[in-house]
């Protein structure tokens, strides 16, 4: 087992509720925990979760038992092979792309829609999708100013491709907002078409004010010309 996963398992053991997150005990530089990756309880269990969920994912595709699988609880895509970063402490990304290609697939497209570049995945196939919500407009990075209509879009042209699919969650730093997204983009994998209402449920009233699903762009002048982009 790598260094990397046995620091995580004795902060898994050892690591409680009441500790200090800056406790010397529980950080490691070398293993990137600590600051944006602090020390949790119980953090092997939830990096094999996530692991685990996206692998199940990604053969649930090699078996051919379904042509889209969801996972909104994957998409890490900062953690590098033996360190955590960038709020990630695991790569299910790769790890579900690698079971793939152990098992029949040849070549993996990886299309990522998340505001932050995809460092970690890049570096696993350095020599060798993810559908993050903090591009939205009204998430608190405010860097993209992207609708869910923006994302479905994109979504919608790759299931146009009749390929197998993954989709994977991602950032997201407006969780209302996150959960918008998710629920339409799995709508729009079912090809179903939701209500812009906000049902009546538990949590009704934290969509105030406006109570629907659809987030409009901001007022930010769209700099992306044709000329730009080609």
């Amino acid at each position: 087992m790598s260094g990397y996963l046995n620091f995580v398992r004795y902060v898994s053991e050892n690591f409680t509720e009441n500790e200090d997150q800056l406790s010397e005990e529980f950080i490691s530089d070398e293993f990137g925990i600590g600051y944006d990756c602090p020390p949790l309880p119980q953090l092997y269990q939830l990096m094999t979760h996530i692991a685990g969920s996206s692998i199940c994912a990604a053969n649930a595709i090699a078996k051919k038992s379904c042509d889209i699988a969801i996972n909104w609880f994957g998409g890490w895509h900062h953690s590098q092979r033996d360190e955590a970063s960038g709020y990630c402490y695991t790569n299910d990304i790769v790890m579900a792309v690698l079971h793939l290609l152990d098992n029949g697939f040849d070549k993996v497209l990886y299309v990522d829609l998340d505001l932050h570049h995809c460092d970690g995945v890049e570096n696993a196939f350095a020599h060798s999708s993810k559908s993050g919500a903090d591009g939205l407009n009204g998430d608190p990075m405010n860097a993209f100013n992207l609708t869910i209509n923006g994302y479905s879009e994109c979504i919608k042209y790759l299931i146009s491709m009749n390929k197998p699919l993954i989709l994977l969650g991602g950032g997201g730093y407006h969780p209302l907002n996150t959960a918008r997204l998710w629920a339409a983009l799995t709508a729009c994998a079912l090809n179903e078409t939701l209500d812009n209402d906000i049902p009546d449920h538990s949590c009704f009233l934290a969509y105030r004010p406006s109570y629907e699903l659809n987030i409009e762009a901001g007022l930010r002048p769209n700099l992306n010309s044709k000329q730009y982009i080609e």
